[in-house]
């Protein structure tokens, strides 16, 4: 992608594609936004540029009106984001041929279809962690005290060990107390597996977040922000680990303001070995 070349950005749900947005135009990209009705409010995608969600031809056409190649894919997009209100999910042909290929174990499936999908049309899928650095989280201390090295250690060691296991993909996120995995991060998302361990974590338990043994580095990067930590609070959960350069810090800001207020401490480890 030249530099004077628009970057088409592919909004979904959540607070990511704004903030992502934001970054990017602060950095003088020229960035237009496409999304799809009842996902994003007119503030991130205006009126004209969104078609309803399953509607891929009429996407890649808009898209090649504006001359964009380069999209950068930001926001959630789970499936059941189709039952969201003023979402209407009208499939066209194509979109019905790709939910036959959606393999119902992986959380990152239907994204995966649609980036393949898009290539195909002859898009180029831009990684998230090459044109969004300024919102990785670096190694050390990003709120409270940095870890010790057995607590580092641990984290390392039990990341390992999901990523080379057979079964299905782990996720983004797990937890450790006193050492051992008690929850694995499935469908339903970090958060919900957080609260899943109400009476199950202690003040040493550690909540993970980190990449996928075989990540897509342009789609779904793990990610933290402020709704991590008050998750954390409801369950007494007091240690946040992220895996530096891969995972996107939301609202950095208000997430250490909360972390601070609550005693909760977050920081990133060095990659565990290279996954990318």
């Amino acid at each position: 992608m030249s530099d004077d070349a628009a970057l088409g950005l592919i909004a979904g749900s959540g607070a990511l594609p704004g903030e992502a947005l934001a970054h990017l135009r602060k950095a003088g990209r020229d960035v237009r936004v496409f999304g799809f009705d009842g996902l994003c409010g007119p503030d991130i995608v205006p009126a004209e540029s969104c078609t309803r969600l399953g509607q891929l031809s009429a996407l890649a056409s808009l898209l090649r009106s504006q001359g964009i190649v380069t999209l950068l894919i930001v926001g959630g997009f789970d499936p059941t984001l189709a039952d969201s209100p003023g979402a209407t999910f009208d499939p066209d042909d194509e979109a019905l041929a790709m939910l036959s290929e959606i393999d119902p174990r992986d959380a990152g499936g239907l994204m995966s279809v649609v980036a393949k999908w898009l290539s195909k049309e002859g898009f180029e899928l831009a990684r998230q962690d090459e044109w969004l650095p300024m919102m990785l989280a670096g190694v050390g201390s990003i709120t409270g005290s940095a870890p010790t090295s057995r607590e580092e250690e641990s984290v390392v060691r039990a990341l390992t060990t999901l990523r080379s296991g057979s079964e299905a993909p782990f996720g983004q996120a797990f937890v450790l107390a006193n050492g051992k995995v008690v929850a694995v991060e499935d469908k339903a998302g970090t958060d919900a597996m957080i609260r899943g361990c109400a009476g199950r974590v202690g003040t040493q338990s550690v909540v993970v977040k980190a990449s996928r043994a075989e990540q897509d580095w342009r789609l779904d990067l793990p990610a933290i922000g402020p709704g991590t930590i008050a998750a954390m609070r409801e369950v007494g959960a007091t240690v946040l680990a992220v895996e530096a350069g891969s995972t996107l810090v939301i609202d950095r800001q208000e997430l250490k303001s909360l972390a601070e207020s609550t005693g909760i401490r977050v920081w990133g480890f060095a990659p565990a070995g290279d996954v990318r």
